[in-house]
């Protein structure tokens, strides 16, 4: 019966991974011409170089601690709260923790769910379209546009991290989430985060 059903309304064509998608944005008077969206991000994120570039000064302490793909601890810097970010003709309010990385250059910033949740964030990814909508007014990114292909070294980077981090567990007496940064996987310890997770890459 299956096999019939099948037949007679044929297999969607099958796709391949799109990669990673990116937006412009603008943030004070620097304009970035990659901004990361990722859906796995459970927070944004911000260099701490970008943020003196934006002469940022108020800012908030936080405990949040991040364990990177190669084991170590970066603690989060600090967190601040409500920065405009304006994507065309949009205006949105983002909180960013800040990390005191090494830069990618293209990519300065990762927003992550809460601001995608914040401009009600619609994406299509076969067709590559990501539509942002205020109030009662949309604006649409095709996203394919400006795919970025993993290169060989980021693969190489992803095998060997998935060999050293399989199967390892966190510390039971602390809050975490997961999400990924600039292709390291990181988690957050968090004193809000209601869950505790195994880091396990798939």
């Amino acid at each position: 019966m299956e096999c019939s059903a099948i037949l007679q309304r044929g297999l969607p064509e099958k796709k391949d991974d799109p990669g990673r998608f990116y937006i412009p944005c603008t943030i004070g008077n620097i304009t970035i011409e990659k901004s990361f969206c990722d859906l796995g991000a459970s927070i944004n994120l911000m260099s701490l170089s970008l943020m003196r570039k934006l002469h940022i000064l108020e800012l908030k302490s936080t405990r949040i601690a991040l364990q990177m793909a190669n084991k170590s601890i970066k603690q989060a810097l600090e967190v601040v709260e409500n920065v405009l970010v304006k994507v065309e003709k949009f205006f949105l309010p983002a909180d960013f923790v800040i990390l005191d990385m090494e830069d990618d250059p293209n990519t300065p910033i990762i927003l992550g769910r809460p601001f995608l949740a914040t401009g009600r964030a619609l994406i299509d990814v076969e067709k590559g379209e990501l539509l942002l909508r205020v109030h009662n007014e949309h604006l649409a990114f095709h996203v394919f546009k400006t795919l970025h292909e993993p290169t060989q070294e980021e693969e190489c980077m992803k095998d060997r991290t998935r060999g050293k981090q399989e199967g390892k567990q966190v510390d039971s007496k602390r809050l975490y989430c997961y999400f990924t940064v600039f292709s390291l996987n990181v988690l957050i310890e968090s004193a809000i985060v209601p869950l505790l997770i195994s880091v396990l890459l798939e």
